[in-house]
């Protein structure tokens, strides 16, 4: 190589470095002087609303800062799922799954919190938010099954202008608290695991395998692994369980770099709940092959309510029966904050 085009490119790669450090610095800055800032009106906030984390407050005070777009909202037959569209130049949507019980503080804080975040400029996502409980049975809570119940009642509608691209997985715990992280369409055949920085593992990921908290992958590789177990009652192993079908199937796992703040999540409190005692047994038939007649083909439940929620009322009053949401003729080009709540009870026969 000529010495003259060795000193060109030592030249240009020292500017890129340059480059690439000032932009780092300026945009750990930025972040810093709005969390301070924002940490000031945040104290108001807390006083207001005493239900709302003090960790939370600063990021929630920036997204009501931020000028929110209408956008245009559908109600998708069998079941009034509201349909956002907020980008109306791409065709893809996202289901946004969230499986519930007991936490009506939590669902108080994410609703109003993730409406906000999902529409803004930033983003202008494409999605609908279908929160799944489960009924009062006297069973420890199955997140495996109600997942697979909400992709069920999500997919019941064949028209294909109601088509899901992705499915987004996400624990209504978990707060998303990066500037830059997006829940963008998945483009390639991998899942993408979101929160590898989260507030409760002092934002490390627990293991290497881990992709619990908030997880994506495409509608129909979720239809090929079968979704998720139904067979693992109480808290944990049920996500264990969806790595080994996706690595049956090929699927590979990106995990969002934590760096930057792009996998940050500041997560909401609460106690303990009874672990599951079956998920040993249930991964060691997946690994033989058991996950293929065990998940969404033969998941059975039958439907408690319906409730089409104002995430902001609910905020606000914090009664969600007081939140239902019933000004239908006003939908369209609409600035409400509509997600859609179905409370199930699981069946026995899966």
């Amino acid at each position: 190589m000529r010495p003259s085009l060795q000193v060109f490119l030592a030249a240009a790669a020292i500017s890129l470095i340059l480059h690439s450090s000032l932009a780092l610095e300026s945009y750990l800055t930025k972040v810093q002087n709005n969390e301070g800032k924002n940490s000031q009106t945040a104290a108001n906030l807390t006083e207001k609303y005493s239900f709302i984390p003090a960790g939370i407050a600063p990021f929630l005070v920036e997204l009501r800062g931020l000028e929110m777009g209408p956008c245009k909202i559908e109600l998708v037959a069998p079941h009034s799922m509201p349909l956002i569209t907020c980008n109306a130049a791409s065709h893809s949507r996202q289901l946004i799954i969230v499986a519930f019980r007991h936490r009506a503080t939590h669902l108080r804080i994410f609703g109003h919190y993730i409406m906000m975040w999902l529409k803004h400029a930033r983003r202008r996502s494409n999605f609908a938010l279908i929160v799944i409980e489960q009924t009062e049975d006297g069973r420890v809570f199955n997140k495996g099954a109600l997942l697979n119940a909400a992709v069920k009642l999500a997919t019941a509608n064949k028209t294909t202008n109601f088509a899901f691209s992705d499915v987004i997985i996400h624990d209504v715990d978990h707060i998303p608290a990066s500037d830059i992280l997006n829940y963008a369409p998945t483009l390639s055949p991998r899942a993408v695991h979101f929160a590898t920085a989260y507030s409760k593992k002092s934002y490390r990921i627990p293991y290497p395998n881990y992709i619990g908290g908030v997880y994506q992958l495409r509608m129909k590789d979720y239809v090929r692994i079968n979704g998720h177990t139904n067979r693992v009652w109480g808290w944990g192993g049920e996500v264990d369980d969806f790595y080994i079908r996706m690595n049956a199937n090929a699927i590979q796992v990106e995990h969002l770099r934590s760096g930057l703040y792009g996998g940050r999540y500041e997560c909401l409190d609460h106690d303990a709940s009874e672990k599951s005692t079956d998920w040993a047994s249930v991964i060691k038939s997946s690994l033989k092959g058991g996950w293929k007649e065990d998940g969404l083909k033969n998941i059975a439940f039958k439907i408690n309510s319906t409730m089409l929620v104002d995430a902001d009322i609910f905020f606000e009053t914090g009664n969600i029966s007081q939140s239902v949401f019933k000004e239908k003729k006003f939908l369209g080009n609409s600035r409400s904050n509509l997600f859609v709540k179905i409370a199930v009870e699981l069946l026995d026969n899966f």
